[in-house]
């Protein structure tokens, strides 16, 4: 209850009085903390992709299309000096 924050700290010589940390010590924990955060989005991102590759490995052939009834498509010749169509 009587505790100080875990942000502040005291020194050995000054019983009770709390010292905020010095920036640049801030400015360490913050580069630690954005090491270990973008890190961990690698290391997740890692799995992730490993996830989806065993799904595609594991995943069974889709089954063939069906043929739709109708009369098929006929490639027509071209024209001379144009392209060829399709009626």
């Amino acid at each position: 209850a009587g505790r100080a924050p875990a942000a502040l700290r005291t020194q050995p010589g000054a019983w009770g009085r709390a010292v905020a940390p010095e920036p640049a010590e801030l400015v360490q924990r913050a580069r630690a903390g954005f090491a270990a955060t973008a890190v961990t989005a690698l290391f997740t991102a890692a799995v992730v992709a490993g996830f989806l590759a065993l799904a595609h490995l594991r995943a069974p052939e889709p089954p063939p299309a069906p043929e739709r009834p109708g009369i098929p498509a006929v490639a027509v010749p071209a024209a001379p000096g144009g392209a060829a169509g399709v009626r």
